[in-house]
Protein backbone atom coordinates (compact mmCIF):
# COMPACT_ATOMS: atom_id res chain seq x y z
CA UNK A 1 0.00 0.00 0.00
CA UNK A 2 1.52 3.33 -1.00
CA UNK A 3 1.11 6.23 1.35
CA UNK A 4 -0.03 8.95 -1.05
CA UNK A 5 -0.91 11.62 1.46
CA UNK A 6 0.38 11.80 4.99
CA UNK A 7 -1.94 13.90 7.09
CA UNK A 8 -1.52 12.71 10.65
CA UNK A 9 0.23 10.35 13.00
CA UNK A 10 3.83 9.67 13.84
CA UNK A 11 5.02 9.39 10.22
CA UNK A 12 3.83 12.88 9.34
CA UNK A 13 5.54 14.30 12.41
CA UNK A 14 8.68 12.34 11.66
CA UNK A 15 8.87 13.42 8.04
CA UNK A 16 8.22 17.03 9.00
CA UNK A 17 10.96 16.86 11.62
CA UNK A 18 13.35 15.24 9.15
CA UNK A 19 12.69 17.91 6.53
CA UNK A 20 13.12 20.65 9.10
CA UNK A 21 16.65 19.49 9.99
CA UNK A 22 17.95 20.21 6.52
CA UNK A 23 19.51 16.74 6.49
CA UNK A 24 19.94 15.13 3.11
CA UNK A 25 19.04 11.49 3.64
CA UNK A 26 20.38 8.88 1.26
CA UNK A 27 18.36 6.09 -0.20
CA UNK A 28 17.62 6.62 -3.86
CA UNK A 29 18.91 3.96 -6.21
CA UNK A 30 22.54 4.71 -7.03
CA UNK A 31 23.18 6.60 -3.76
CA UNK A 32 25.47 5.43 -1.00
CA UNK A 33 24.01 4.31 2.32
CA UNK A 34 24.45 7.10 4.85
CA UNK A 35 26.91 6.85 7.73
CA UNK A 36 23.94 6.87 10.13
CA UNK A 37 22.41 3.85 8.40
CA UNK A 38 25.72 2.03 8.21
CA UNK A 39 26.59 2.41 11.88
CA UNK A 40 23.11 2.15 13.37
CA UNK A 41 22.57 -0.65 15.86
CA UNK A 42 18.90 -1.51 15.50
CA UNK A 43 17.04 -3.84 17.87
CA UNK A 44 15.29 -6.87 16.45
CA UNK A 45 11.89 -8.12 17.53
CA UNK A 46 13.56 -11.23 19.01
CA UNK A 47 15.75 -9.11 21.32
CA UNK A 48 18.96 -9.34 19.31
CA UNK A 49 20.52 -6.38 17.49
CA UNK A 50 21.57 -5.81 13.89
CA UNK A 51 24.20 -3.53 12.36
CA UNK A 52 24.33 -3.13 8.58
CA UNK A 53 28.00 -2.24 8.80
CA UNK A 54 28.79 -5.75 10.07
CA UNK A 55 26.98 -7.48 7.19
CA UNK A 56 28.30 -5.13 4.50
CA UNK A 57 31.81 -5.31 5.95
CA UNK A 58 31.64 -9.09 5.67
CA UNK A 59 30.93 -8.71 1.95
CA UNK A 60 27.20 -9.42 2.20
CA UNK A 61 24.43 -7.60 0.35
CA UNK A 62 21.63 -6.34 2.62
CA UNK A 63 17.99 -6.26 1.52
CA UNK A 64 15.89 -4.11 3.85
CA UNK A 65 12.20 -4.94 3.62
CA UNK A 66 10.24 -2.11 5.25
CA UNK A 67 6.76 -3.31 6.26
CA UNK A 68 3.89 -2.71 8.66
CA UNK A 69 1.59 -5.31 10.26
CA UNK A 70 -1.54 -3.60 8.90
CA UNK A 71 -0.29 -3.54 5.29
CA UNK A 72 -1.97 -5.94 2.87
CA UNK A 73 0.72 -5.43 0.21
CA UNK A 74 3.38 -6.20 2.81
CA UNK A 75 1.61 -9.45 3.63
CA UNK A 76 1.48 -10.37 -0.07
CA UNK A 77 5.22 -9.70 -0.49
CA UNK A 78 6.35 -11.52 2.68
CA UNK A 79 6.54 -14.98 1.03
CA UNK A 80 8.76 -13.58 -1.74
CA UNK A 81 11.12 -12.01 0.79
CA UNK A 82 11.22 -15.23 2.85
CA UNK A 83 11.97 -17.22 -0.29
CA UNK A 84 14.74 -14.77 -1.25
CA UNK A 85 16.20 -14.99 2.27
CA UNK A 86 16.56 -18.76 1.86
CA UNK A 87 17.59 -18.69 -1.79
CA UNK A 88 20.32 -16.06 -1.39
CA UNK A 89 21.37 -16.92 2.19
CA UNK A 90 25.01 -17.38 1.16
CA UNK A 91 25.43 -13.81 -0.08
CA UNK A 92 22.57 -11.64 1.19
CA UNK A 93 20.90 -10.71 4.47
CA UNK A 94 17.18 -10.12 4.08
CA UNK A 95 16.07 -8.02 7.03
CA UNK A 96 12.58 -6.78 7.79
CA UNK A 97 12.16 -3.29 9.22
CA UNK A 98 9.06 -2.09 11.05
CA UNK A 99 9.27 1.67 11.58
CA UNK A 100 7.65 3.67 14.32
CA UNK A 101 8.22 4.66 17.91
CA UNK A 102 7.07 2.58 20.85
CA UNK A 103 3.36 3.11 21.31
CA UNK A 104 2.77 3.96 17.64
CA UNK A 105 3.25 0.36 16.55
CA UNK A 106 1.42 -2.52 18.20
CA UNK A 107 4.27 -4.88 19.06
CA UNK A 108 1.90 -7.83 19.47
CA UNK A 109 0.59 -7.28 15.92
CA UNK A 110 4.17 -7.26 14.61
CA UNK A 111 4.89 -10.61 16.29
CA UNK A 112 1.57 -12.00 15.11
CA UNK A 113 2.27 -10.92 11.51
CA UNK A 114 5.74 -12.49 11.60
CA UNK A 115 4.15 -15.79 12.60
CA UNK A 116 1.01 -15.61 10.44
CA UNK A 117 2.82 -14.40 7.31
CA UNK A 118 5.61 -16.98 7.69
CA UNK A 119 8.38 -14.38 7.84
CA UNK A 120 11.63 -16.31 8.18
CA UNK A 121 14.11 -13.42 8.19
CA UNK A 122 14.90 -11.20 11.20
CA UNK A 123 12.70 -8.17 11.73
CA UNK A 124 14.08 -4.95 13.20
CA UNK A 125 12.14 -2.30 15.10
CA UNK A 126 13.33 1.06 13.80
CA UNK A 127 11.88 3.01 16.74
CA UNK A 128 14.09 6.07 16.27
CA UNK A 129 13.57 5.95 12.49
CA UNK A 130 17.30 5.91 11.68
CA UNK A 131 16.90 3.50 8.76
CA UNK A 132 13.55 4.93 7.69
CA UNK A 133 15.01 8.43 7.38
CA UNK A 134 18.30 7.31 5.87
CA UNK A 135 16.52 5.51 3.04
CA UNK A 136 13.68 8.06 2.67
CA UNK A 137 11.00 5.45 3.27
CA UNK A 138 7.50 6.87 2.99
CA UNK A 139 5.68 3.77 1.76
CA UNK A 140 4.98 0.31 3.02
CA UNK A 141 6.19 -1.98 1.62
CA UNK A 142 9.54 -0.65 0.44
CA UNK A 143 12.52 -2.81 -0.45
CA UNK A 144 15.99 -1.27 -0.44
CA UNK A 145 18.98 -3.39 -1.46
CA UNK A 146 22.45 -2.25 -0.46
CA UNK A 147 25.64 -3.78 -1.87
CA UNK A 148 28.74 -4.39 0.30
CA UNK A 149 30.30 -1.13 -0.94
CA UNK A 150 27.30 0.77 0.49
CA UNK A 151 25.67 1.53 -2.86
CA UNK A 152 21.89 1.34 -3.10
CA UNK A 153 21.20 -0.87 -6.12
CA UNK A 154 17.46 -1.41 -5.76
CA UNK A 155 14.63 0.60 -4.27
CA UNK A 156 11.01 -0.27 -4.97
CA UNK A 157 7.62 -1.04 -3.49
CA UNK A 158 7.71 -4.40 -5.27
CA UNK A 159 10.19 -7.28 -5.00
CA UNK A 160 12.99 -7.62 -7.56
CA UNK A 161 12.20 -9.98 -10.44
CA UNK A 162 14.80 -12.45 -9.12
CA UNK A 163 12.68 -12.85 -5.97
CA UNK A 164 9.62 -13.87 -7.98
CA UNK A 165 11.20 -16.85 -9.79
Amino acid sequence: MRIETITSGWLALTLAACAATGAEPSGQEGDQASAAAMSAVVPAVDGSTYRMEDALGAGRTVALVFWQPWCGSCKAEAPHASSAAARFADTMDVVGVVSGPTGAVDESLVKEAIFDWGITYPTLRDRDLTLTRAFEVSAAPMIVIVEPDGSVVYRSETPPAEWLD
